[in-house]
């Protein structure tokens, strides 16, 4: 297995805080600092661990698939995407806009999301069996 470049996962993971900065603070909402905590990881899985990803097709089985748990650092994956080349930074500074995809959680809105996440990624009632 190829051995890592930390140089590039650092590089990487400091641009994903910085993107991930620069997106909650144009937004004027968000929690920077799930995104902060989380981007080593982050930065490693996509840019080291994913292998094989379609950004045009994201349907695809053969895809590696990254689910964010932590749906609070949304801004962290938006980032991610962007780093991939998917979205690009003038899209990523519509974060928790009106009309954009890029919402507080992720949700099937941004077509690179796996799943909705995070405690508001559910609807409590459904969980708890109160529907």
């Amino acid at each position: 297995m190829k051995q890592p470049n930390i140089q590039f996962l650092e590089y990487k993971a400091y641009q994903l805080r910085r993107l991930s900065l620069k997106a909650t603070t144009a937004a004027g909402s968000g929690h920077p600092t799930s995104c902060l905590s989380a981007a080593d990881i982050v930065a490693a899985l996509f840019f080291y661990g994913m292998h094989w990803y379609d950004p045009c097709d994201v349907a695809s089985l053969a895809n590696d698939h990254f689910i964010l748990s932590k749906g609070h650092a949304a801004p962290l994956l938006y980032a991610a995407w962007k780093e991939m080349g998917a979205i690009s930074e003038e899209e990523l500074m519509t974060l928790r806009k009106f009309d954009s995809v890029l919402e507080g959680h992720p949700t099937a809105r941004f077509p690179y999301a796996q799943a909705a996440t995070g405690s508001l990624g559910k609807d409590f009632r459904l969980v708890w069996g109160l529907l």
